[in-house]
């Protein structure tokens, strides 16, 4: 699961991200700059919003030329708290933002909205995808469901404003592709935590997405090696190290039994 944060000017903050393999999140409202690291674009709309002036489209769309081609994804124009009207600018905003100018567009979703109102531009496998965005209630209301049916689909999935580990638990959880906070450049101390959290939803989603392990093959393997030492006078199993192999293999205790036997 990646993890993105917002630009700081504090250079030591920038390293420990570095460190950390974590992205920038480029945002349209402020300065324009990735400081040589990977990163995303975000229209900028909560920024807008919480500073209580309008959407700059033309800031945006500089931003988008100059930088679009090489960010992970650009988060297409939306409006705080309005379903019908980022579906609107959604359609009206997605033929302005083709292959040509970025490789992926995610959709802001807001409070109230259904998978059902995207299924159209949404397509499965396609590179328009899911940003999750709204009230925070609704957000952890709706994670889940989100992220089963972006999986279902084949879309990718981003959780926004994910500021402790429990919440990096949860979006692990419900499959997301990427998540993004603000907490690693407002409280740099969190950052450690914040990334064994990531980390560690990481490797067991690898687990989880590996394929299940062939124990009886193993047991047939062990069993195989027990007969070619039985009758090996120089060769001596430790029935306590192979009872630990074993058990290890998940393999049942009939075997256990049968090594003692012929250790």
């Amino acid at each position: 699961m990646i993890a993105y944060t917002s630009r700081t000017g504090t250079a030591s903050t920038l390293h420990a991200l570095r460190a950390a393999g974590w992205r920038l999140l480029v945002s349209a409202a402020a300065d324009h700059r990735h400081e040589g690291m990977p990163y995303a674009i975000d229209n900028g709309a909560w920024a807008y919003h919480q500073r209580g002036v309008p959407f700059d489209e033309n800031r945006f769309a500089r931003l988008v030329q100059s930088h679009g081609e090489r960010a992970d994804w650009v988060v297409c124009p939306d409006k705080v708290a309005d379903a019908r009207a980022t579906l609107e600018m959604a359609a009206a905003w997605l033929p302005r933002l083709p292959l040509s100018v970025t490789p992926k567009v995610l959709i802001a979703v807001q409070d109230g909205m259904t998978p059902a109102d995207l299924e159209v531009l949404v397509r499965p496998h396609s590179r328009i995808g899911i940003f999750l965005g709204g009230s925070t209630e609704w957000k952890l209301a709706t994670m889940t469901s989100w992220g089963a049916w972006c999986r279902g689909r084949g879309t990718y999935y981003h959780v926004a404003r994910v500021n402790t580990s429990r919440r990096m638990r949860l979006a692990h959880d419900a499959w997301a592709d990427s998540v993004d906070g603000t907490s690693p450049i407002q409280f740099p101390t969190t950052l450690p935590k914040l990334d064994r959290a990531r980390r560690a939803s990481t490797l067991f989603r690898e687990a989880d997405a590996a394929p299940p392990r062939n124990y009886a093959a193993d047991a047939e393997l062990v069993e195989r090696e027990l007969v070619s030492y039985r009758d090996d006078d120089e060769v001596t199993l430790e029935a306590g190290a192979l009872r630990e192999l074993i058990a290890r293999m998940g393999v049942s205790q009939r075997l256990v039994h049968a090594s003692e036997g012929r250790s």
